[in-house]
């Protein structure tokens, strides 16, 4: 048997999903369609606040090419965690 190892080394923009359960006057109240996808306006800032002050909502570290990493790093057998060019220390993963 082969011990190999694999480095993955991603480049992207991170992003913060945020996640609630809201009403359909909550979607109303933004002019947003259930099951959409839409570039936020000026119109749309305040839906943070509304969303922080009202929704309990659950903030994740996201984007594509984090996601693509964080499943790579579930999906490994090795220890270790993840880390990010320019310092700092790795991540103990999750």
């Amino acid at each position: 048997t082969t011990n190999m190892t694999t480095k993955l080394f991603c480049i992207g923009n991170p992003l913060l999903d945020i996640a609630a359960e809201v009403d359909q006057a909550f979607l109303d109240k933004y002019g947003v369609k259930l099951d959409n996808a839409i570039m936020a306006e000026e119109a749309h800032m305040p839906v943070f606040q509304d969303l922080k002050d009202n929704c309990k909502p659950l903030f994740v570290a996201g984007g594509a090419t984090q996601n693509t990493a964080r499943v790579a790093q579930w999906q490994g057998d090795e220890g270790g965690g993840g880390g990010h060019p320019g310092g700092g220390r790795p991540s103990t993963g999750g």
